[in-house]
């Protein structure tokens, strides 16, 4: 079977989660080859990618993705450039008839999303986001055992980013913190939160009451902290507390789920931890042990590489990717409506009105 041919676009800060991925996925893949509009971050993906796999890959560097695609002939395109470029691009590679791998967010408006997802279905190609977190074994376990009945009655879920970003890492790039190319704390650092939170309570947002405040970043355009309260289904809730203006350093990347018959919270930096693992009828002791084995052995293996395996598996199946445009637009929504609630004063009502709702 031939392997898959591969070209990156954007080499920022997310390039060694996704050169980690790629190398996990080599016996699927081939990257051919690599786009940023700085040549020497292209290249700087390139020898960090032939760092790790050794010499005589043929890669080719390109500061023009449109010309990357017409040489190419990609089977995908991994889109890893900042996020208010995310739509531009990868509506490009679909009319190409590439299929595309997008990072985090899929795109900053509702319009923009529904766009993407009704060109892909139109051109006959894979849209996938790159939503990693489902991927976490600690989530996987956690998802199963709601999905199975342990808990009983679900009755609410807390989703909580305590981070730092200073003026350093704004500095680092003109888009972040920046409303149209960033799209704020909850669009940025903490969107694989949001849709994790509702991926896990498993019902639609109806209805959201949030306020946002800028602390600590008076040189961007954003809120750098959000708090908010969702609505999910008839009587479910939800809490979203995402900030970056922790004092001195990141503290906490945490979900926590609550019902009848269990607890749990998974936390530390960065998901990464059990913090209180109490069902029912459930070993928790064996929970906590099983699972500090799986995240030795799959997550500092990266959760992204599965997100690829699963994209290709897809693709050669011709299936839809278990993270495409309709389930990445969960969680953009739900943003969207909290941006709206905290300008507005005033509870916002899902799913937005229009299909094309963006923040102004």
């Amino acid at each position: 079977m031939r392997k898959l041919r591969l070209g990156v676009i954007g080499c920022g800060s997310i390039r060694e989660k996704h050169i980690q991925a790629l190398i996990l996925n080599r016996d699927e893949i081939a990257l051919t080859s690599v786009c940023d509009i700085c040549a020497e971050r292209a290249q700087g993906f390139k020898d960090s990618y032939l760092s790790l796999t050794g010499n005589g890959e043929n890669i080719s560097i390109y500061t023009d993705y449109r010309q990357m695609l017409n040489i190419e002939k990609l089977d995908i395109a991994s889109v890893l450039t900042d996020s208010g470029k995310h739509y531009t691009v990868a509506s490009d590679c679909i009319k190409c008839g590439t299929n595309v791998l997008v990072e985090k967010p899929l795109a900053l408006s509702l319009g923009e999303v529904d766009s993407l997802i009704k060109t892909a279905s139109v051109n006959k190609v894979k849209l996938g986001v790159v939503h990693q977190y489902r991927y976490n074994p600690l989530i996987r376990d956690l998802k199963n055992s709601i999905d199975t009945g342990c808990f009983g009655k679900l009755f609410y879920g807390v989703t909580t980013v305590r981070w730092n970003r200073n003026k350093e890492y704004y500095n680092k790039a003109k888009w972040r913190g920046t409303k149209h190319s960033d799209g704020g704390v909850l669009m940025n650092q903490c969107i694989q939160n949001v849709d994790i939170l509702q991926w896990l309570l498993g019902e639609k947002a109806i209805e959201v009451y949030a306020y946002k405040q800028n602390y600590a970043h008076p040189y961007i355009d954003t809120e750098d902290t959000v708090l908010a309260l969702v609505k999910f289904g008839n009587r479910m809730l939800g809490m979203v507390e995402g900030t970056v203006s922790i004092f001195s350093g990141n503290l906490e990347n945490s979900i926590a789920v609550f019902g009848e018959k269990g607890s749990v919270k998974i936390g530390g930096k960065a998901l990464n931890r059990i913090e209180v693992w109490n069902i029912e009828d459930s070993d928790s002791q064996a929970a906590c042990i099983r699972n500090d084995d799986e995240i030795k052995s799959g997550l500092n293996s990266y959760c992204h590489s599965y997100v690829y395996k699963d994209f290709i598996r897809r693709l050669r199946s011709r299936e839809e990717p278990s993270i495409n445009g309709t389930e990445a637009r969960k969680s953009i929504e739900i943003i969207l409506a909290i941006q709206q609630s905290s300008e507005l004063g005033l509870p916002v009502t899902l799913p937005l009105k229009g299909g094309n709702a963006n923040w102004e």
